[in-house]
């Protein structure tokens, strides 16, 4: 086990919290929701507008250095997503990605924590760019269902 994860990592879960396909969960469950908060309070989102996928893979590490973005192409397309949407949501990551570039450029530290406490400031210049990506891609998101919610 210690070579590959963990027993959590071990344990087959498939599905949304509290509605898993498999029984015996009920921990995987409390992990996943606690994950979803940490992380949508992280990005200061809101929870009724924004849905956070938890998928931990047994021994990955790519988590802790991230360096992509995955996509879940069936689970899009099942919703509706076209080409288009696929092509639009690049669009918004580039975007995204490119306003924090240029935001860490102005940071003053290299810690996660520098970054963060720069852009919540009073001082971040690229609020209104911020803010006008978040409606662009809240657009967007509203016309897909969110399943759970």
């Amino acid at each position: 086990m210690e070579a590959v994860g963990s027993h959590l990592t071990n344990k087959y879960s498939e599905g949304l919290p509290g509605k898993s396909y498999y029984g015996g969960n009920e921990y995987i469950d409390e992990l996943e929701i606690l994950c979803q908060q940490r992380a949508l309070a992280a990005f200061h989102l809101d929870g009724k507008k924004w849905g956070v996928n938890v998928q931990p893979l047994s021994g990955d590490k790519s988590a802790l250095v991230p360096g992509g973005i995955r996509i879940g192409t069936p689970a899009m397309t099942t919703r509706g997503f076209t080409e288009k949407d696929f092509i639009s949501t690049a669009d918004f990551i580039h975007e995204g990605v490119q306003i924090a570039r240029e935001a860490k450029r102005s940071v003053s530290g290299s810690k996660l924590q520098d970054f963060m406490k720069f852009v919540a400031s009073p001082d971040f210049s690229l609020m209104d760019r911020v803010s006008d990506l978040q409606r662009r891609v809240e657009s967007l998101t509203t016309e897909f269902p969110l399943p759970g919610l």
